[in-house]
């Protein structure tokens, strides 16, 4: 807990601070320091109740009524401060080019005019926010057709559903749940493949049972699997969750593989998180050879699979697509970050989840589930 406030407080310490010194060097035609200290108070006033919904999300006392008000309430403050930091540092960057680089006078007039109110800054961030929370409530089916040229499986194609990273508790509230269990319904899948992070710090308990159970209800023809990821274990909860899932007869996958009615193998994989974690080879050994695999690892760590050879899909979470803009422009790293992927001869789809971590916002990328319908030729 002290870890992850600490650093929602030094972030927030540090876009607070920023932005103060933008307002206070800002050429207010009257009333400069006033109107300032004005806008620094109302920047206290958002974030102390910030704060204080990051301490009782990482001491695990969110749940109630008050912390999932707040949830909207640090969303709302903490992106508002990060599009104001970021909205100010653009202004920054183009004055400072402008010293260099002459562009037309009316552009510069205007720029320097809206610069100096302020008020527009703010207005453009604080839309930006409200935005950002209205989206995260938005889910979607992304879907993807893909071969698996292997094997004599006694199926011909597979309808699975892929859904990760919905961190019970934060944007996906029970409610809301029940709504994504039957949009999953709906589409009719053969299985249901759950990639990790189910829950977090911010889960309650109960919410813990109530999302089991609920999952537990969907009608599939081969089952529903989950593994684990790395906020099942670093919230305490993994132990509660695992009996709660077998309970509602979701196959939990430890470094575990399972033939499916000789259809296709399925493997899954213990996040880094548990500090268990088995060599891929070990996890694979007696699987049967003649039959597809898939497998199933919260973050999408490719090479280990690839260079196995055996696995033909990989199915991933983990990044969310960076949640927020500019961080889903990070799809440009040498990683596998969001989508579908075929590199070094093994597919791979990474989902960027159905939920968000920490607060309920999006922004630059979207909730959903994954529709897969696969192909299994011999």
């Amino acid at each position: 807990m002290s870890l992850g406030w600490s650093l929602i407080a030094l972030a927030l310490l540090a876009l607070n601070g920023y932005i103060g010194f933008c307002l206070w060097r800002m050429p207010f035609r009257s009333h400069r320091r006033r109107k300032a200290l004005i806008c620094q108070v109302v920047h206290v006033g958002l974030t102390v109740p910030c704060l204080y919904y990051f301490y009782r999300f990482f001491s695990h006392r969110a749940g109630t009524h008050l912390t999932d008000l707040l949830s909207y309430e640090a969303a709302f403050c903490l992106m508002t401060l990060i599009y104001g930091a970021l909205f100010f540092l653009l202004a920054d960057l183009v004055r400072l080019l402008g010293r260099r680089v002459r562009y037309p006078l009316t552009l510069r007039s205007f720029a320097a005019r809206l610069y100096r109110q302020g008020l527009p800054v703010f207005l453009a961030a604080a839309l930006v926010a409200g935005y950002s929370l209205y989206h995260s409530r938005d889910l979607e089916v992304t879907s993807y057709s893909l071969a698996l040229p292997r094997g004599s499986s006694s199926l011909s194609s597979l309808r699975a559903v892929l859904v990760a990273d919905t961190h019970i508790g934060t944007a996906v509230k029970i409610p809301e749940l029940e709504q994504m269990v039957a949009t999953i319904q709906a589409l009719e899948p053969d299985v249901v493949f759950l990639c990790g992070d189910l829950f977090d710090e911010g889960t309650t308990d109960q919410q813990i049972e109530q999302a089991c159970a609920q999952l537990g209800s969907l009608q599939t023809r081969y089952g529903i699997y989950a593994v684990s990821g790395n906020h099942d274990h670093t919230s305490g909860r993994m132990a509660q969750a695992k009996a709660l899932l077998e309970q509602a007869g979701i196959c939990l996958l430890a470094d575990e593989t399972v033939t499916v009615e000789d259809a296709f193998v399925l493997a899954g994989r213990l996040d880094d998180a548990s500090g268990q974690r088995a060599p891929l080879e070990s996890v694979l050994a007696g699987a049967p050879s003649h039959l597809p695999l898939l497998l199933l690892d919260h973050r999408p760590k490719y090479q280990e699979p690839a260079q196995d050879g055996r696995v033909d899909l990989l199915l991933c979470g983990h990044t969310h697509n960076g949640q927020i803009f500019p961080m889903n422009l990070f799809d440009f790293l040498p990683t596998l970050f969001y989508g579908s992927y075929e590199k070094d001869g093994l597919q791979t789809v990474v989902t960027c989840g159905a939920g968000t971590w920490g607060i309920p916002a999006r922004l630059g990328s979207s909730r959903e589930v994954v529709l897969l319908d696969l192909t299994l030729t011999p």
